[in-house]
C-alpha cells in the first residue's frame, strides 16, 4: 500500500475539539493545504469531535467541509472524545486514521510524512516524535514527566519509547479497531494506547516531526500541574498493572 494507489487508500483526519473557536477552522484549513494528500486523491476528509464545547466550536465545525462533525453533549475528557473519533472513522470505512490537535501545535505539513510506515506496511501506529529536549519553553514537570514515562514504558516493554505523549499520530484500521475497543482512560490516550498495542504485539514507529509550539497556548486538557502529574504517573501505574 503507497501513496501511488492512493485511490485504494482511505485516509481520514480526525481533531478532537474542545472550546477552540479561535483555531478550529485554520487547523482544518491547514490540514487540507499543506497535508501533501490532496494531489494523490488520499484525504477521504476530516473529522471533528466537538467535546461539549461551551464556546462556538460546535458551530463553526458545522460550517466547515468536512466528512462528519461528531457532537459530544457534554464535555467528557480527551480520551473520550478520541475513542468517539476512531469509531466515526471506522464507520466510515477508513483506512488510515491521523489524529491532529485543534490547537495547531502540529505542523500540517508532517502528516504524509506520518503515514508513509504504514502505508509501505511498516508499523500499525505511527507517532509524531516532537523532539521536546530541543524545545525551548517547554514547562520542566512536563519534561520530567513525560522522559519518566518514557523510559518506564520502555523498560517495561523493551523497546523505545521516545515520545510517549504526542497526540500526532496515525494508526492503521486494525490497530484503531483495537484501541477503540481497548481504551478506558477518559481523560487521555496517550499512553494507555501504547500499553494497549505493545501488549497485542502491534507495531509502533516514531518519527521526528517539526511542531508549532509555544508556552502562551493554555492547555484545555492539565487543570494544574498537581492533576497533570497525578493523571501521568497513575495512567503510568495502569500500562504496568496491563502487562
Amino acid at each position: 500500500m503507497t501513496l501511488a494507489q492512493g485511490d485504494q487508500v482511505k485516509i481520514i483526519v480526525q481533531i478532537p475539539a474542545y472550546n477552540e473557536e479561535e483555531h478550529l477552522a485554520l487547523a482544518v484549513a491547514e490540514i487540507k493545504k499543506r497535508s501533501g494528500l490532496e494531489d494523490n486523491r488520499s484525504l477521504s476528509g476530516i473529522i471533528v469531535i466537538n467535546d461539549g464545547s461551551t464556546d462556538r466550536s460546535k458551530e463553526i465545525a458545522g460550517e466547515l467541509d468536512i466528512l462528519k462533525v461528531v457532537d459530544l453533549k457534554y464535555h467528557r475528557g480527551l480520551g473520550a472524545a478520541f475513542k468517539e473519533g476512531l469509531n466515526a472513522a471506522l464507520g466510515l470505512n477508513a483506512d488510515v486514521i491521523v489524529n491532529f490537535d485543534a490547537d495547531l501545535q502540529y505542523d500540517a505539513g508532517e502528516i504524509r510524512k506520518l503515514i508513509m510506515p504504514i502505508l509501505e506496511n511498516k508499523a500499525d501506529m505511527v507517532i509524531g516524535d516532537r523532539q521536546i529536549a530541543g524545545l525551548k519553553g517547554y514547562p520542566f514537570y512536563k519534561f520530567a514527566g513525560q522522559t519518566l514515562g518514557n523510559f518506564l514504558i520502555s523498560k517495561l516493554f523493551r523497546t523505545e519509547i521516545k515520545d510517549a505523549t504526542s497526540g500526532f499520530r496515525a494508526f492503521s484500521r486494525g490497530c484503531a479497531g483495537e484501541l477503540a475497543q481497548g481504551l478506558s482512560n477518559p481523560y487521555t490516550y496517550t499512553l494507555e494506547s501504547i500499553c494497549v498495542l505493545l501488549n497485542k504485539k502491534r507495531r509502533i514507529v516514531f518519527v521526528p516531526v517539526r511542531i508549532n509550539y509555544t508556552v502562551s497556548r493554555k492547555s484545555r486538557l492539565i487543570k494544574s500541574r498537581a492533576y497533570y502529574v497525578r493523571n501521568y504517573l497513575f495512567t503510568v501505574l495502569r500500562c504496568f498493572l496491563r502487562k
